[in-house]
């Protein structure tokens, strides 16, 4: 979630209301399209399990790698479009994504020869995910860009009509060469980017008004030393994200249980588990948008006089939009439980996925379900420290999860059954609730300092 600190008079209205809500829907969008993207390579190419291992370790390690960087740019490009500059805040994206784009590069390239070096992996498996690793990272730092401006859609977008123009390119060139899969592959790409750059590009030229920016951005020293904190807090909550899969891959299976079937269930139950979080992140967006709009009138409101009062102000909206947050997360939870029961009583869920181990894959789906919504709670918590420039209220937050998930994750998975990472997950989020809980109550008790601060 970024810190977008924009608060229109017209937040309130129920266009805009719904516009935020329905950016949860659309953020499972590139998901389905990711999943349906590895499942094109993988029948078009007849590929074997470990090149389609690769394309989706490329897909999910690009997106540990950019959430850092996406955090990092978020908070000056939305300081700039609050302030009214988006010609700003469009130098600012552009350089940054740049520079984002060459370091990732660069850790590409490192991963690529240390793999190499150790000799681990086959040559088309390192390529494959190397490729995937750049290629989906870049797409992740252009939807960055396209959140800033709310332009999430594009991104969905984009994705799904990239792979369409890659199956249409694939189809038509495998009539004349043998490079199908590539040439698929470098249009879909191109036609993916092209339509997002030209959605981000679009939106902040309206936004300027084509007047140019006066501004003047500080020296590249100072926005690293800024952008730092955000980096390592966008970084590690996903790893944080990751670490039941990693205890789930490390843990010992049981007597009866073939160990990849039962890591397959596992990846499923984690995977089933995560729509309800992203479908209630519209809600998060909205009650970002709010406590902004909110904090403006308090500040014009409230005498001088009388700072405890401005506090109280936020303190109380923050106290609603939880409750609404959580309401929704519930009923989304709720729902997602009534899909997946529905769809195992009748064996599509088994035919589906293929799982053979469905005790294992019932177990995690449950345990996981209350440990997004818990996570869910936590980031709900975070965004309101990540907006009032507090990253390291958030990122301690983090470590302290991520710290009890490892110290009960490793007994229970390895010493019991690689399922109960799960369960790990649970008491690591249960955690992340309560520390990020009193980063947050501690930020508004000194609202005013913090609002005035943030800019």
């Amino acid at each position: 979630m970024t810190a977008n600190m924009s608060h229109p008079p017209e937040a309130s209205s129920r266009a805009l209301a719904l516009a935020d809500y329905m950016r949860g829907p659309l953020a499972l969008m590139p998901g389905i399209v990711l999943l349906l993207i590895i499942q094109a390579y993988s029948r078009l190419c007849q590929w074997p399990p470990s090149q389609v291992l690769a394309l989706s370790l490329g897909m999910t390690s690009s997106m540990v790698i950019t959430s850092g960087f996406v955090q990092a740019v978020s908070r000056r490009g939305s300081v700039y479009l609050a302030l009214g500059d988006p010609g700003a805040a469009s130098r600012f994206l552009r350089i940054s994504i740049t520079v984002a784009g060459a370091c990732v590069v660069a850790i590409a390239a490192m991963l690529f020869f240390v793999a190499t070096g150790l000799g681990l992996f086959a040559l088309a498996d390192r390529l494959i995910f190397g490729l995937a690793f750049v290629g989906l990272a870049a797409i992740w730092l252009i939807a960055a860009g396209l959140s800033l401006v709310q332009a999430t859609g594009w991104l969905g977008l984009g994705l799904a009509a990239g792979l369409i123009s890659g199956l249409i390119t694939d189809r038509a060139v495998v009539l004349i060469s043998g490079a199908h899969l590539v040439a698929a592959t470098i249009v879909g790409f191109a036609v993916a980017l092209a339509l997002m750059l030209s959605a981000m590009n679009r939106r902040l030229n309206v936004k300027s008004n084509g007047q140019p920016s006066r501004t003047v951005l500080p020296p590249a020293a100072y926005l690293v030393y800024e952008a730092a904190p955000y980096f390592v807090y966008g970084s590690l909550y996903m790893v944080f994200i990751l670490l039941p899969h990693v205890l789930g891959w490390l843990g010992a299976a049981g007597m009866n249980q073939e160990r990849m079937s039962a890591v397959a269930s596992l990846e499923a139950g984690l995977t089933l588990s995560l729509p309800p979080v992203v479908l209630a992140g519209g809600v998060a967006e909205h009650a970002l948008r709010l406590f902004w709009l909110r904090a403006r009138e308090a500040q014009a409101a409230v005498p001088g006089n009388d700072l405890r009062r401005f506090g109280r102000t936020l303190s109380e909206l923050y106290d609603r939009q939880l409750q609404s947050y959580l309401a929704v997360s519930s009923v989304c939870g709720l729902a997602i439980l009534v899909v997946f029961h529905v769809a195992l009583g009748t064996g599509s869920l088994q035919q589906w996925l293929q799982v053979r181990d469905l005790a294992t894959l019932v177990f995690v789906f449950h345990a996981s379900l209350i440990a997004y919504f818990l996570v869910g709670w936590g980031l709900f918590n975070c965004m309101f420290c990540v907006t009032l420039a507090r990253p390291g209220l958030a990122l301690r937050a983090v470590l302290i999860a991520m710290a009890v998930m490892v110290i009960t994750g490793i007994p229970l998975s390895m010493g019991i059954n690689l399922g109960y990472a799960a369960v790990a997950f649970i008491f690591g989020a249960a955690a992340f609730v309560v520390a990020s809980r009193r980063a947050t109550s501690l930020v508004l008790e000194s609202a005013d300092y913090y609002y005035f601060s943030s800019f």
